[in-house]
């Protein structure tokens, strides 16, 4: 099953919509209900540790980092990249 947690912010009210009995808002001040978040912030700590400035990375470091996180398969995802998993589903037929 394919469930999306949100925070309280409008940038996901489009998936609010694709997925109405999988879409879940957590609580404000309350990062534990975004487990995948927290485990998303732990992987970007393996290439910029906390602490460390921003101003420090291009965007096109940025980018890299970016691009290597979403090819990288995962577990919690059938060992899908988020990549594979994001184009099967925006291809996928309607229903």
């Amino acid at each position: 099953m394919l469930t999306v947690t949100s925070n309280q912010g409008n940038e996901f009210n489009h998936l609010s919509r694709l997925l109405p009995d999988n879409f879940y808002v957590c609580d404000p001040g309350k990062p534990y209900q975004k487990g995948a978040v927290e485990n998303i912030n732990k992987l970007i700590r393996q290439y910029i540790p906390k602490g460390v400035s921003l101003k420090g990375y291009t965007q096109a470091m940025l980018n890299k980092i970016a691009d290597e996180l979403n090819d990288r398969v995962r577990k919690w995802l059938r060992w899908k990249s988020p990549k594979q998993l994001l184009f099967e589903v925006t291809t996928a037929p309607s229903i």
